[in-house]
C-alpha cells in the first residue's frame, strides 16, 4: 500500500539517483543563472535611471529560457543535450575570437577556453550520450 503523496517524492529520489553528477552540477548552474537573469532582468526593467529598458527585457527572456535548460538537463531530455553542445560550441567560438583579437596575455579567454574543452569533452562521453538518448546501448 502506497501513501497518497509518497510515490511521487520516491521517483524524485530514484532519478535524482539515476542523474549523472556532472549533469546534475550543470543544471544547478544554469539554474543560477536563470534566476539572476530574471532578477537582473526585473532590475533593469523597474530601475528608470539606469541602463537601458531592452537590457532589462533581455534578461526577462534569456532567463526562463535558461531555467528551461535547467530543467530539462534533469529530466535527460533528448533536446536539451542538443541545445548544450550548440550552446557550447558558440560560446567555443566566441572565446577564439576573443583570443585572437585580445592583445597582451588573454588570461580571461584562455580559462573560458579550458572550461569549454572541458564542457565538449565531458557532454561527447558515450554514457553521457546514450543517458541523453543518443547512440546505442553498449555491445
Amino acid at each position: 500500500m502506497t501513501v497518497p503523496g509518497r510515490e511521487w517524492a520516491g521517483g524524485l529520489s530514484v532519478r535524482l539517483r539515476t542523474i549523472p553528477m556532472g549533469v546534475l552540477v550543470l543544471a544547478a548552474l544554469f539554474g543560477l543563472v536563470g534566476v539572476a537573469s530574471v532578477g537582473v532582468g526585473m532590475f533593469l526593467l523597474l530601475d528608470v535611471g539606469s541602463l537601458s529598458p531592452w537590457a532589462g527585457i533581455v534578461g526577462l527572456l534569456i532567463g526562463p529560457s535558461v531555467l528551461y535548460l535547467a530543467y530539462g538537463l534533469v529530466r535527460l531530455a533528448r533536446w536539451t543535450w542538443l541545445s548544450l553542445a550548440v550552446l557550447v560550441g558558440l560560446l567555443f567560438v566566441s572565446s577564439l575570437i576573443r583570443l585572437a583579437a585580445s592583445s597582451g596575455f588573454p588570461a580571461a579567454a584562455i580559462a573560458e577556453l579550458a572550461v569549454e574543452v572541458a564542457l565538449l569533452v565531458y557532454i561527447t562521453r558515450p554514457d553521457l550520450r546514450r543517458a541523453f538518448g543518443w547512440g546505442s546501448a553498449p555491445a
